[in-house]
């Protein structure tokens, strides 16, 4: 097996078959796992950070990719996935069959070069080459701290009717869904779940701004780079026919949003938005609803909720994961001093994509 590191612009691109080729052969994968998020991450967000993408081949045959990047900061130099602090699911791609020989090779290269860490945020605990990445960093005499319950995530598996889902929830939260569809109808004419196309994505923008600012959050789209790399990820995913963007409407105003990505008869939703001036009628739980139920008539079974602990998603029948957090060094005080220096220079932060 031979080991290559990719650090230029073009060699990047020229990965993008062999990449989405593996990323394809992974039954863990996400969309977050195409080379177009990550390419369009980093073409956003990278100004600041040594593309660093470690492949593993067998002859021709590409093996694994840790998509990496390289950030100096408060004196390390770090080795941290693309899109970390603002991708929900991270990802080394790797062939299941060599995950031993794979790592053995990615670590020996890692001790033998000036890397001063190792920063893994958000990969899914039930990622299969988790066991295996610690057992060779250990052996091979490196220092680790996991947190294994670093981020809360929440999803449905969806069952084959709606009336069945509406079994799997509280008394109380089937109730609600009952109650405000009711209310709803009373105060409006026209109630209306539509599909969205990228062209509209700047309505989305807005309510889901304005529906952070009022919980004092600046939200995810205060920045204009946030909303150029989106846009360009949404036309190519209306491209591949895997771009969600549904609204809410009521008597011709559009109150709610969730924007989202489908693969492989799963959703992912990547954020929301709903109007304040319409909260008394729960405009983002109504379009949860409507566009859980379409999604059972579609037959998409896996319901994505993304990242973070919100207390509406426990309400709606969800499955709770966690992501963890891996950081690997040649010294253990290198990592303890970085956790203590990030946790400060994060604090006040919105997770979200960006530079930092």
């Amino acid at each position: 097996m031979n080991l290559e590191v990719i650090k230029t612009r073009e060699n990047f691109i020229e990965i993008k078959k062999d990449w989405n080729a593996l990323k394809s052969k992974l039954d863990y994968y996400t969309p977050y796992q195409t080379w177009e998020w990550n390419y369009l991450y980093w073409n956003h967000f990278g100004t600041n950070k040594d593309l660093q993408i470690v492949t593993v081949r067998n002859k021709d045959n590409l093996l694994a990719i840790f998509p990496f990047v390289i950030r100096n900061q408060f004196g390390f130099k770090i080795l941290e996935p693309i899109g970390t602090r603002g991708t929900d699911y991270i990802n080394i791609l790797i062939d299941p069959i060599h995950h031993n020989e794979i790592l053995s090779i990615f670590f020996d290269w890692f001790i033998n070069n000036d890397i001063d860490l190792i920063n893994m945020e958000d990969i899914p605990s039930t990622a299969s080459y988790l066991n295996t990445l610690q057992e060779c960093s250990l052996k091979l005499n490196l220092f680790e701290n996991v947190n294994y319950t670093y981020c809360p995530c929440f999803s449905i598996n969806l069952p084959d009717s709606w009336d069945s889902y509406l079994q799997i929830l509280s008394n109380r939260a089937k109730n609600d869904i009952k109650y405000y569809r009711r209310y709803c109808s009373k105060e409006f004419k026209q109630i209306l779940y539509i599909q969205g196309k990228s062209s509209d994505i700047d309505k989305h923008y807005e309510l889901h701004q304005k529906s952070r600012q009022i919980k004092n959050d600046a939200g995810t789209y205060k920045s204009q780079t946030v909303k150029d790399f989106i846009n360009e990820y949404a036309i190519f995913s209306e491209t591949e026919n895997m771009l969600r963007l549904v609204f809410l409407s009521l008597n011709n105003n559009i109150v709610a949003s969730i924007l989202g990505i489908e693969d492989a008869n799963k959703r992912y939703n990547i954020s929301i938005g709903y109007d304040p001036d319409y909260r008394k009628y729960r405009p983002g739980s109504i379009l949860y609803g409507y566009d859980i139920e379409d999604c059972i008539k579609r037959r998409i079974f896996h319901y994505d909720l993304s990242r973070g602990l919100d207390a509406y998603k426990i309400r709606m029948g969800t499955k709770k994961n966690f992501n963890i957090r891996a950081i690997i060094s040649k010294r253990m005080n290198n990592i303890s001093e970085y956790l203590h220096l990030n946790a400060s220079y994060m604090r006040g932060r919105d997770y979200a994509p960006s530079g930092i």
